[in-house]
Parts: structure tokens; C-alpha cells; sequence
């Protein structure tokens, strides 16, 4: 129903809330009013503040919010009362245990009205809007509830409860003007009490904000967790899918989305959100192992006392909301399968499953920051080169190194039962003349290999048969078995990655391993760090790659991901199915109906970032096995311009250091040239684009980009240069009218 206050009563709350001595200062023939609410709300907003909830009561008229409104500079003094959304929700024993929210103010989505699949009408938290809005003082407010909680029978009657914690979340939405951003909340007790420790903060806003930078939903007007819980509560539910919108449900089958159960099996996760708009999660993939609950769960923050609520609470609704092909019922629905203990009746998992079983079941196989503790039984490992020595032009490189298992050096040469060789050294260089100190892209031109890979040997028995041992646990390769620097070679460096095979307690064969390790010998420059792993992992958690083969170091990618690199080894061959050979056949295409596409990694990372802004239709990269993998469904979880989520400081102006090389787009694409000589083993007749130009079109895909790219006069062109010559610096370097720096500043979703 709707508040309808007397000129009186406005006259009397007004000078509650804000404790004006005597309503004649604001009215001079006004007497003094009575105190309406208790205990008083705050008269002023503190200095410098910005949007806020700075108070809140209830008494017979209803529930009255006082909060300041403030833009980044001043107070917004001309809030109008359609412009402010507040959500009131109580937190409420949960039947089985812990805590769950209950919003005062809901509302009944109707189902099946117009081209949408509903069947049952659902129940729908919501916030209250419309009330009488009376302005304080500059940016200072008083909103008065429509709807006062306090004798809620419809659609739901939700009993008031004074005793308990209740939270207010503000949201200020101008349908003609844009306001501040924010869901500021506020938690208190309506009989003015002492509120207890407990608040169910499981998730932090700042942990969401790793991986989204600025959460923001719902058109960008709500960006707090805190306030999220207000509406998505249990109960709440979309009309239109059926589907529970409780937050806990909800996020989880989101973060899951391609990889859950019932979406594997061919089905689709949509919600038909505002305006029924169909919001499909099923393709959305987690950078991560979904099994991570502690990258969100967050025990180590204090901000999140009960983060650890996933293990020692578990429940039917969130464990369901990832394990969607279980059925909890004693019927079993069609497509799914019974839960292994049985029908269960309530939310309450714990009795089963103890905090250290649903913790065991969750684990990831390496060590991590969120993740103090591996899975059980599976060996840690860990690889290290101690060494490298012969690597100048001609020479034979040898690599001293050592693997431990466990903490302790493990017998390369004879392994322990249970375990199979699978590691590999990888040796790559470059061979530009550019005379800069740090190391110019690798290009590996010599190593025998094709579009610019390099030297792999594997650590077998054949190899591990001919290692010196040494007296620390280390051993060290003999001369040849790295192979043979060519002459023009220089930076050279040597990398230890792979997997071996374990067979488990079980008799399963798992593949483990460790984190790549890349060395090179004393006096070698390093080669230009532009990304780190550290901001790669606020995401990823632990960047792996290739099967888990490669990872947690970026330094080792850029040695096969290099400007020379492209997939064409791997694309189907229509002539010749050796892939070894592709270069036989010219006319080889992919799925999307290229020859090859560039793998370097500048352009190769920004394009699968950007995966669905992307304006081509498809962005096909055939990996191992002539495997053609689609990355069009990536979602970045942030602006993709916010190069700094990635980058290094001062790794994003131009122009680009002197030894960024040119990136080749065809390989070998002249048909005079004589295959026999194995033009692919050398790159230099490649159609190269500039360093500059294939990073941003990584990204600026549209045919306007690309054609906008092609101003320097070296974009794409046949010639055997390795170094860039583009003009790109004249308008986007920096303090020029476009700068880079300016163009991609952090700023809010």
C-alpha cells in the first residue's frame, strides 16, 4: 500500500531524523513534535562522505532511511523520490542450520505472458520504490517506505521482527541522468539493540572485484554483494526458466555455466532477467578449476568471518547448483540420477558430509594461494634448472637440474614405481641483431623445426639413462641431448615443463607435475617482461596450458608463442595428413576457412580475451591433435580496455621496444618459391604484419581497425624484415592527441 503522511507527521520526522532541537527552526509557527523513532538517526552526513546509508528507524508511520547522495565532487541536491530504490531483508535461522536472508518486500512474476517459456508463477524479492522522499540538507535524505514492513501480508506475509539483524541496501537510478553507482547497506536492529558478530559474509565485494574489476548488474546500478543478498534470497525464483535466483545458486551455476552437468548433457542455463531478457550462462567458462570455492570463499580475508560457511554448512541448493544432474527428491526427474545417500528431505548436507569430506572433494592437484592444501595421495612436485652452459653459436647446451617429489630430490635416472616419464626440455633463441639490452623476441630460426618453434627433447629412459648424476639430488644432461646451437643464435634459453603419469591408490592413472621453470646462462638478457603470472592468476588462479603441461610461467610461453608462430602445422592439410609435411600443401584450411592464423602471443592473447566482443564471426585456433578450438564464447569478466588487469607498468605505450619483431600472418605464401629449400624453417618470406598493428587488431578486429592499421606503410607486406617500422607512435604514443594510456585508463564497467 501506499504511505500517504500528513503535512503533520512529515513535520514530526523530520525532526527526529535529523534531531533538530525544535521544529520551529524549520517552521517557525510549529511547536515542538514528539520523538517518533528511536533511537535518533544522524542529522548531518560526515564530512567528505560519499553515498551512504547513515541511518534507519520504524515506527507506526513506517520505515523511515536516512542517507546522503553524493557524486564524486558534491552532494546531489535535486534527488527526486523515482529516482531511489531501497531493499529491507532480516537475516533468519535456516531450518538444519546457519542463516539465511528474507526480504520484506517481494512481489509475483507472472509466467508464460508472451513469447516466453514459464509455466508457474514465481515469487520475487524486490525493492521498494515510490515513497515520500524529504530532502534535509544539501545531499541529505529521508526516504519513508511505500510499503511499511511491519504488517506485510502479500504476496507473502513476512513477520516482523524487530530483534533480529536487518539490512537496507540504497540504489539511485535516474531514468533521464546518470547517478552514482554503489549499493551502499546498512545493518541494524529496529528495537535498537546491539547487533551480534554473525552477518553471513561469506563473499566480499573486493574478492568479485579481483577477477570484475567493478562488479556491476542489473545495468550497472548494483555492485555490492551485501546488497545483493537482500533480493536474491531463497524463494526467489525466475518465472520464466524456473530456475532459483538465491544467490549462492545463482552465481555458482553462472561461474559453472559450460561445464555444468545438465549443459554438457545438451541443455542451456538461461534467466529471462528485466524485461524478460533471455540471459544465456551456458557458455560462460571459469578461468579456473570450478572445484576452487576458496577463490571467492575467502577465509584468509577478515572482511569474510564466515567464508568458510561452503564446507561446514553445506546445502542441497548450493551443491545442487553445480551438481545439476543430482536429484535429491525420491523422485528422479528425467536426466538426472539419484543422489548416491538417498532422498533428502531439507537443505542440510552437513549431517553426511563433514567439513573435511566436502573440503577433501574440492582440492585442487598443485598447491596455490587460495588452495594451502593439495589433493590427497597425488606426489607434489616440484622442477628446478640449476644451470645452463655451451650455449654459444655451435655449441652443444647442457642443463643442470633437479626435480623433487615430496621435498625430496627424486632419482631421475630410476624412477619409483607408479610414476612414467613425461617432462620435456624446451631450448629456444633468437637470432635478431636488434642491439638492445634486454632479449628481442625469440624466433628460434635453426632449431629444425617449423613456423618458428623450438628445440624439444623429452626426459625418457633413453635420456634419463645418459644423465650425470650429481651429489645435491641434481643431474646433468650430456652434450647433445639439448641439440646444437645454430650460428646467429643468441639468448638463449632453456625451459623444464610436462607431465608425469602417477597411478593412484586406486589404480588410475593421473598426469602431475610442476610449475615450468625457464633458465638461461649467467650474463643472457632476459627477454622483455610485459605480463606477469601474478595478475594472470588473480583469475586463473594457476595459469596452465596444453593439458596442464605448461604452467604458471609467462616467460615460457612467448618462447613458442613468438612472432613466427602460427597454427598451420596443425590445420587439417586437404594434400598431405603428415603434420609435419602441412607445408606441403598450400591450400590447407580450418573450419572457419583460413590457412593459418598468427599464435603469437600478444595478438593470440588479446583475441581470446576479447573472444565474444570480437567482430568477427569465429576465432579458431587449431591446437595439438588438429584440434580446432572457437574462443568467440570468452567473456572478459571486466572492460577490455583495462590493459593494466594484465600488464606491466609502462608495457602498453608506444612505440614498442626496438626488438619487437614483426609478426608473420602467412607463412610462405609466395608459390614460386622451391619447397624443397624449406622456406618454412626460416620465416623470412613470410607476410609479416608490425608488432604494433597485430596486438591492436588482437583486439580492433572491425574491417574499420584493420583498415585504420594498414596507415603504416609496413602493415602487411612480403619482405624478410624482423623489426618494426610503423607510424602508429605519431598519434597514439605518449601526450599525442590519441594516446594508448588515455584511450585504455581504468574506469568503471
Amino acid at each position: 500500500m501506499k504511505h500517504a503522511a500528513s503535512t503533520k507527521v512529515h513535520r514530526q520526522l523530520l525532526c527526529c531524523l535529523i534531531g533538530v532541537m525544535s521544529c520551529a527552526k524549520l517552521e517557525q509557527d510549529a511547536p515542538p513534535s514528539p520523538v517518533l523513532c528511536s533511537p535518533t538517526l544522524p542529522r548531518t552526513a560526515p564530512a567528505g562522505t560519499q553515498t551512504q546509508i547513515l541511518g534507519a528507524c520504524a515506527d507506526s508511520a513506517g520505515m523511515h532511511v536516512a542517507f546522503v547522495a553524493r557524486d564524486a565532487t558534491h552532494p546531489i541536491a535535486d534527488l527526486v523520490a523515482r529516482e531511489v530504490r531501497v531493499t529491507l531483508a532480516k537475516l533468519v535461522p535456516k531450518a538444519g542450520g546457519g542463516d539465511q536472508w528474507q526480504s520484506y518486500i517481494n512481489r509475483v512474476e507472472t509466467a508464460g505472458k508472451g513469447a516466453w517459456p514459464g509455466v508457474d508463477d514465481a515469487l520475487q524479492a524486490t525493492a521498494d520504490a515510490n515513497g515520500v522522499l524529504q530532502p534535509i540538507t544539501a545531499g541529505v535524505y529521508v526516504y519513508t517506505f511505500a510499503t511499511n514492513p511491519q504488517t506485510i501480508m502479500a504476496p507473502v506475509a513476512v513477520p516482523w521482527e524487530p530483534t533480529r539483524r536487518h539490512r537496507l541496501a540504497l540504489e539511485l537510478r535516474g531514468a533521464s541522468r546518470t547517478l552514482p553507482t554503489g549499493n551502499p547497506t546498512f545493518d541494524f536492529r529496529p528495537d535498537g539493540g546491539a547487533l551480534d558478530a554473525g552477518a553471513r559474509a561469506v563473499v566480499a565485494t573486493a574478492t568479485c572485484n579481483g577477477c570484475h574489476a567493478n562488479l556491476a548488474t542489473h545495468g550497472g546500478a548494483r555492485t555490492n554483494v551485501s546488497a545483493c543478498v537482500t533480493c536474491h534470497n531463497p524463494g526467489t525464483a525466475d518465472a520464466q526458466s524456473g530456475e532459483s535466483v538465491e544467490l549462492s545458486s545463482l552465481v555458482h551455476r553462472i561461474h559453472s555455466g559450460k561445464t555444468l552437468p545438465s549443459v554438457m548433457a545438451g541443455g542451456h542455463f538461461v534467466i529471462w532477467g528485466n524485461a524478460n531478457s533471455k540471459n544465456d550462462f551456458s557458455t560462460v567458462g571459469y578461468p579456473q578449476d570450478v572445484r576452487n570455492c576458496r577463490r571467492c570463499h575467502d577465509e584468509r580475508d577478515p572482511a569474510t568471518p564466515e567464508a568458510g560457511n561452503w564446507r561446514s554448512q553445506p546445502g542441497v541448493a548450493s551443491c545442487g547448483s553445480c551438481h545439476d544432474d543430482v536429484a535429491f527428491s525420491a523422485t528422479i526427474p528425467a536426466g538426472k540420477k539419484a543422489h548416491p545417500r538417498g532422498a533428502k528431505a531439507g537443505d542440510n548436507c552437513a549431517g553426511c558430509h563433514t567439513p573435511e569430506d566436502v573440503d577433501s572433494k574440492h582440492r585442487l592437484q598443485a598447491v596455490t594461494a587460495a588452495n594451502p592444501v593439495a589433493v590427497a595421495g597425488l606426489p607434489a612436485l616440484k622442477y628446478e634448472i640449476l644451470g645452463v652452459a655451451g650455449t654459444g653459436a655451435g655449441a652443444q647446451p647442457t642443463a643442470t637440474f633437479r626435480i623433487a617429489m615430496n621435498g625430496q630430490p627424486l632419482d631421475v635416472k630410476t624412477l619409483p614405481a607408479g610414476l612414467t616419464y613425461g617432462p620435456r626440455f624446451v631450448v629456444g633463441w633468437t637470432t635478431s641483431s636488434s642491439p638492445i639490452g634486454a632479449a628481442a623476441d625469440y624466433d628460434n630460426q635453426g632449431s629444425g623445426q617449423t613456423v618458428g618453434q623450438p628445440g624439444t627433447f623429452a626426459i625418457d629412459a633413453k635420456l634419463a639413462a645418459t644423465l650425470v648424476a650429481n651429489a645435491d639430488g641434481s643431474f646433468t644432461t650430456p652434450n647433445g641431448a639439448l641439440g646444437t646451437i645454430p650460428a646467429g643464435a643468441r639468448n638463449v634459453v632453456v625451459t623444464l615443463e610436462g607431465l608425469f603419469t602417477f597411478k593412484d591408490a586406486s589404480g588410475q592413472d593421473v598426469r602431475v607435475g610442476a610449475d615450468t621453470v625457464v633458465a638461461r646462462a649467467p650474463g643472457q638478457p632476459v627477454r622483455r617482461a610485459v605480463v606477469s603470472v601474478e595478475k594472470c592468476n588473480v583469475c586463473h588462479e594457476r595459469l596452465s596450458a596444453h593439458g596442464g603441461n605448461r604452467a604458471n610461467n609467462v616467460a615460457a610461453c612467448v618462447i613458442c608463442h613468438n612472432p613466427n608462430a602460427t597454427d598451420f602445422r596443425q590445420r587439417p592439410a586437404s594434400v598431405d595428413q603428415d603434420a609435419d609435411k602441412n607445408f606441403d600443401d598450400p591450400n590447407a584450411v580450418g573450419v572457419d576457412g583460413l590457412r593459418e592464423r598468427s599464435i603469437n602471443f600478444a595478438g593470440l592473447i588479446h583475441s581470446i580475451h576479447a573472444g565474444g566482443q570480437l567482430a568477427s564471426e569465429r576465432f579458431v585456433v587449431y591446437g595439438f591433435g588438429r584440434t580446432p578450438i572457437d574462443f568467440k564464447e570468452v567473456g572478459f569478466p571486466r572492460r577490455l580496455a583495462d590493459c593494466q588487469a594484465c600488464h606491466l607498468d609502462q608495457t602498453t605505450a608506444l612505440p614498442l621496444p626496438a626488438g619487437a619483431t614483426a609478426v608473420s600472418a602467412l607463412t610462405s605464401p609466395l608459390p614460386a618459391i622451391d619447397r624443397s629449400l624449406a622456406p618454412a624453417l626460416t620465416n623470412q618470406d613470410d607476410a609479416k604484419v608490425t608488432p604494433t598493428g597485430a596486438a591492436c587488431t588482437g583486439c580492433h578486429d572491425k574491417p574499420a581497425a584493420q583498415a585504420h592499421t594498414m596507415m603504416t606503410p609496413n602493415f602487411y607486406v612480403l619482405r624478410p624484415v624482423a623489426t618494426e617500422i610503423d607510424s602508429c607512435a605519431t598519434c597514439h604514443g605518449p601526450t599525442r592527441p590519441y594516446d594508448i594510456a588515455g584511450l585504455h585508463a581504468p574506469k568503471p564497467n
